[in-house]
């Protein structure tokens, strides 16, 4: 699992869920063949999902630390310079047959129902806050039988964490213990 990952994994169990990484999921779709008709199933994977009774979370997860950000260019009908490789980086979010499929899917294999899947994107660092304000709103739009898809920033994230920090709350999770340990060495200040 990579690193971001394991830290939106811990705020996701904060929610008491049951937190799984890399799940794929089949789904069918229509080649571009213009002389036949033809499917292909390919496996799409999603990088956090999340169970419990009442709901399935299914989260896609952008750390982008590294580099400029997440941009608008990553997804589709936000900025006209969008070529194909910027859009498949965000599939499922930009293919509505993927998504309805991934969708779908979940529901048949975990038992849910669709009503009950809830999407998300978590983002470590956007492009700029226009980005921001143009995904979280274009994504706002996106509505599946639970309702839109929800866009978490780095900022809530940490907060959902340190939330825990700042409890006496025993969690034995690597992240959550280096920031116990640094708030007991005094390397970590936390506000109230």
């Amino acid at each position: 699992m990579e690193g971001f990952e394991h830290v939106v994994k811990v705020a996701m169990e904060l929610e008491n869920l049951i937190v799984t990484s890399n799940m794929k999921f089949p789904v069918s779709k229509r080649t571009r063949k213009k002389d036949r008709e033809e499917t292909q199933t390919h496996g799409y994977e999603i990088d956090l999902v999340g169970a419990r009774r009442d709901k399935l979370v299914l989260a896609s997860v952008k750390s982008y630390f590294g580099s400029k950000g997440v941009s608008r260019r990553h997804f589709k009908g936000l900025d006209e310079r969008s070529t194909s490789a910027n859009l498949s980086g965000q599939k499922f979010f930009n293919d509505e047959v993927i998504r309805q499929g991934v969708i779908n899917k979940a529901a048949e294999l975990l038992g849910y129902d669709e009503n009950q899947i809830e999407l998300r994107l978590y983002v470590g660092k956007f492009a700029s806050e226009a980005d921001k304000t143009d995904i979280v709103n274009h994504l706002g739009q996106l509505h599946t039988a639970s309702g839109p898809v929800k866009v978490i920033d780095v900022e809530t994230l940490i907060d959902q964490v340190m939330s825990v920090v700042k409890s006496k709350t025993y969690i034995n999770d690597p992240i959550i213990s280096l920031l116990k340990a640094m708030k007991q060495a005094g390397k970590l200040q936390l506000g109230d």
